[in-house]
């Protein structure tokens, strides 16, 4: 595959399309889907494009995240979320109108298992949000694969899942072309647009602070850039022995409850 087989999109067609199909005459409820509120800055940059982008599109919209974090997507953005592991993560599923799994890389090799390395295919931890793609829209719901990432195939169950789940998906989009050569090699045929990680429509409240850090901190970024070009993910640990924090861990610290 060459870059001139891969189809570039300037914006995600999915906002449109999906206003266009509903009927219903009421607001949809979109349940957003990914790794958001356990510390990770990407993630949580492309939940606040996402809930920015869906108040712009549709502010009646009900919206629901399924997350690692909820009581933090709760306190910061004031909206309901729950657990994956939470009944009321099944009720999401359930009732769903718009499945959204939101960004964030969902195939790899780094992140995918919860700690059974002997029995990885039984390991639910990179499986379970293709399950719930599969199930929403089992229960009627819609189902978007949001410009995600799928950089390397842990095992043949999570390959299976995503070749099944995205290839029966409403919309897909992906942020990168090396995504789209991974699925496929997956088998997945339909035609898979690469778009902007949501995270990118942010824009820093002080660009000239912001280049000041970049400039700044120029060759530990490129440091860490250089080691992520060579093994795909680090350890917290790994990135700070580059990048040390500019303060003190706190430990015991616990997450904001819910306004």
């Amino acid at each position: 595959m060459s870059v001139e087989d891969v189809v570039f999109l300037a914006d995600e067609p999915l906002w449109a399309e999906f206003r266009a199909r509903w009927r219903a005459g009421r607001p949809p409820r979109v349940v957003v889907h990914g790794g958001y509120g356990k510390g990770n800055l990407g993630d949580d940059a492309i939940l606040e494009a996402i809930l920015a982008r869906l108040r712009r599109e549709w502010p009646e919209a009900m919206v629901t995240v399924v997350c690692h974090g909820p009581a933090w997507v709760r306190a910061t953005h004031g909206v309901p979320a729950c657990g994956f592991a939470s009944l009321g993560a099944l009720r999401a599923i359930a009732r769903a109108d718009l499945y959204l799994i939101g960004g964030g890389g969902i195939v790899d090799r780094i992140n995918t298992y919860s700690g059974f390395r002997r029995l990885r295919v039984l390991d639910p931890k990179g499986k379970y949000l293709f399950l719930a793609a599969l199930a929403a829209q089992a229960c009627g719901a819609q189902v978007s694969f949001y410009s995600v990432g799928t950089t390397s195939v842990p095992d043949p169950v999570v390959g299976w899942l995503a070749r099944l789940a995205i290839g029966r998906a409403d919309w897909v989009s992906l942020r990168d072309p090396l995504s789209v050569w991974v699925l496929r090699q997956l088998g997945v045929r339909r035609t898979l647009p690469v778009t902007p990680d949501p995270a990118h429509a942010i824009v820093a409240s002080t660009p000239e602070r912001a280049r000041q850090i970049l400039i700044e901190y120029r060759d530990k970024l490129d440091a860490v850039a250089k080691r992520l070009l060579e093994v795909e993910t680090i350890s917290q640990e790994e990135f700070e022995a580059i990048f040390p924090p500019p303060y003190p861990h706190k430990t015991g610290t616990p997450m904001p409850t819910a306004i």
